[in-house]
This record gives structure tokens, C-alpha cells and sequence, in this order.
């Protein structure tokens, strides 16, 4: 092998190697970027999901087994959501009525911790949406002492 080829193909193989370095870099960029952009997705649909139950309360006497509503809630699973019974998008929901009937609370966990989402939150018939950090099941949920909740903006 000639000595100018043979330094041809040593830059050759320093530039491959070189762009697959930067080619991984991107990878795990996008990576990173598509699992915040789910995150802040899953946090603004628990949100307005909590929002929701604020403004529309025709679900309370379904919740509380007295009868079925005939107004069609959204999403349509809403009373199994609020029992705990099943997750949605990415965050766990639990609504407990008060013994007088008028009160009630309702909790929002990220059903991972640190993936799913990184705040819980909590309302109750106040109608303030609140908002504590969560990114282990060590973090203490959401509570009525809790700050009040930002709503994030995905981004574009």
C-alpha cells in the first residue's frame, strides 16, 4: 500500500468515525426531547382532565353509585378514571367525596414517576388546581397547602 493511500484511508475511517459520533449525539438528543415534549403532554392532559371535573360536575352522582348520568362525559371511562380503576395519559386519578356530599378532592399521579410526569396535583371543590414535584414515589403527592398549579405550554 502507497503511503499517500494509505493516509487517504486513515481519514476516511477518522471522518466515519466522526459522523457516527455526531450521529449518536443527535439520536440521544431527539430522544431526550421526545420523551420532556411526552412528559409536559401527560402533565397539561392531567391538568385539564382535574379542570374538568372542576367545571362539569354532572360525573358526582355516577361517582357516588347513586345512579348513571345520561349526559355523556368525556372521556367516556371518566367515573372508572376517577376511581383509580385505570390511568390516563401516563397519570393515576383518585376522587374521594366528602361525608357531608359537598366536598371532594381529586389526586393526579404520574403512573411513573420521573417518565410519565414530574408533578402530581390536586384539587378539591375549591376549584384551585395545585401542584407539588414528583419525580420518585418517595416525593410526597400533592395536597390543599400545595403551591398552585403552572400549566405548561407545549412546545413547537
Amino acid at each position: 500500500m502507497s503511503e499517500a493511500r494509505w493516509y487517504r484511508s486513515r481519514y476516511l475511517w477518522s471522518a466515519v468515525a466522526v459522523l457516527a459520533v455526531v450521529a449518536c449525539v443527535i439520536t440521544a438528543w431527539s430522544i431526550k426531547e421526545r420523551s420532556e415534549q411526552r412528559v409536559r403532554a401527560n402533565e397539561i392532559s392531567a391538568i385539564e382532565m382535574l379542570t374538568q371535573v372542576c367545571r362539569d360536575r354532572s360525573w358526582m352522582p355516577a361517582f357516588a353509585g347513586r345512579y348513571q348520568t345520561s349526559k355523556p362525559v368525556h372521556p367516556p371511562n371518566l367515573i372508572a378514571i376517577l376511581k383509580g380503576r385505570e390511568a390516563y395519559r401516563g397519570y393515576n386519578f383518585k376522587l374521594e367525596l366528602g361525608e357531608d356530599g359537598k366536598s371532594w378532592s381529586c389526586t393526579a399521579a404520574p403512573v411513573e414517576p420521573g417518565v410519565t410526569g414530574t408533578r402530581s396535583f390536586y384539587v378539591d371543590q375549591n376549584s384551585v388546581v395545585r401542584q407539588a414535584p414528583c419525580r420518585s414515589k418517595d416525593d410526597p403527592p400533592a395536597g390543599p397547602d400545595s403551591p398552585p398549579a403552572k400549566s405548561v405550554k407545549p412546545r413547537e
